[in-house]
């Protein structure tokens, strides 16, 4: 008698196992990919306001620097009150 032609159950779960693993790894491509642009456009558009603001030739570090040292006043400008009544308050407060 001659072997069975048909695959055997374990080579179909194999075969079934690697297409889901080429499949998961296509979606965390795109996914990478999605990440990389995000990326990419957040950077452009912090260039493109360093520009506008006249600060574009500012070495990263300082510029770095300078953000770290006013974070708590930053977050406080973006989460706290409209940053019109923010500039009130430190003026008044002056």
């Amino acid at each position: 008698m001659t072997e069975k032609a048909a695959p055997s159950e374990k080579q179909k779960l194999q075969d079934k196992i690697q297409k889901m693993q080429a499949k998961l790894r296509g979606i965390e491509a795109k996914e990478k990919e999605r990440e990389a642009r995000k990326l990419a456009k957040a950077k452009d558009d912090l260039f493109k306001v360093l520009v506008d603001l006249g600060l574009g030739s500012i070495q990263p570090a300082r510029l770095k620097a300078f953000l770290m040292t006013h974070k708590a006043d930053l977050v406080t400008m973006v989460d706290g009150p409209a940053p019109v009544e923010s500039a009130q308050l430190q003026v008044d407060s002056n």
